[in-house]
């Protein structure tokens, strides 16, 4: 168990965990809000390249995206929802996805976006589905065979804004303005955004983690009060930035969780009043892939993550230091 690993909190604090387990070849979902984890199976039979990616809606009911081989081994985008007293599944006509992650956000209706790349034309997709209107698809831009991660956040608004890395390998905003995708290259650098994730903070600020694949570096981009990018470097040491997940408090602190593939080892930034620090969480075996990060009212962090030595999830709990 324990790859495509999805964190997510509940309007009530709760955890919920979304992860794929290779060994059964199948989805399940896991949660604590009876005071322990109880394991809920979602779906099987799924074939190998499966990813899975979870959100929780209004009345916190879970809803899943995920890329299933079809029956003529097409990789296809399906979506399962859990809709108060069993699943539904929705299949995702005319959709081909190659073999990177897809996201999945909920807007504030509680319908479904999900991002992915195209695996006949490397075009970045964006899909929605509502039961009215059934699925549509819209073309972004031009993608990169090398990206693998597309991640999508959608704003109190209903916009949906997504990362990428661009065609020509460098990392690129995007963002739904009145019917027109506006676009926008974050960092130009070639290897920037091969592994991205993207969140919206309280204030409605744009934040990104990214991996530079070229330097083997950490890098967070986020949006100044005049509307340009800036761009700080988190972790430089050695090839620490993949598989990132990244939150924003309230107060504007950052944190990040990512694999550091030289020490294959799962790794924790923190930024607060301007000032990175940088903790190893985990390095016994090969730990920290599919990480994914959440934050509590309180402060406390809580990071799932993949044990790749004994194909399972493992979660880390850290306490807020100080005022």
């Amino acid at each position: 168990m324990g790859y495509f690993n999805t964190l997510v909190l509940d309007s009530q604090g709760y955890l919920h965990l979304g992860y794929f387990q290779e060994t059964s070849d199948m989805v399940w979902h896991a949660h604590n809000d009876s005071g322990e984890w109880l394991f809920d199976y979602v779906l099987g039979g799924v074939g190998n390249g499966i990813d899975v990616t979870l959100a929780l809606d209004s009345k916190d009911n879970p809803h899943y995206g995920y890329r299933v081989k079809g029956k003529k081994l097409t990789p296809e985008l399906k979506y399962v929802y859990w809709n108060g007293s069993r699943w539904v599944t929705v299949r995702g006509y005319g959709s081909y996805v190659a073999d990177t992650d897809i996201s999945m956000a909920l807007d504030p209706e509680d319908h479904p976006h999900f991002s992915y790349l195209d695996g006949y034309s490397y075009t970045v997709m964006y899909a929605t589905y509502t039961p009215q209107k059934g699925w549509e698809f819209q073309t972004v831009d031009n993608g990169n065979a090398g990206c693998r991660a597309f991640p999508i956040a959608v704003d109190s608004g209903g916009i949906p804004h997504l990362a990428y890395q661009s065609e020509k390998g460098g990392l690129r905003y995007a963002t739904l303005q009145e019917g027109v995708w506006q676009r926008v290259d974050v960092d130009p650098a070639a290897g920037a955004g091969v592994y991205s994730d993207l969140t919206i903070a309280p204030d409605g600020s744009v934040h990104i983690a990214y991996y530079n694949a070229n330097e083997g570096s950490l890098q967070y981009a986020y949006q100044g009060e005049d509307g340009a990018w800036q761009i700080e470097t988190v972790d430089s040491g050695g090839d620490a930035g993949q598989f990132p997940s990244i939150k924003v408090d309230a107060n504007g602190e950052v944190y990040i969780a990512y694999y550091d593939a030289v020490q294959t080892a799962l790794k924790f930034a923190h930024r607060r009043q301007g000032q990175w620090s940088v903790e190893t969480v985990d390095n016994q075996g090969n730990v920290g892939r599919y990480a994914s990060l959440v934050v509590d009212p309180h402060g406390t962090v809580y990071i799932a993550y993949l044990d790749r030595d004994r194909e399972d999830s493992k979660l880390a709990q850290g306490f807020r230091v100080g005022p």
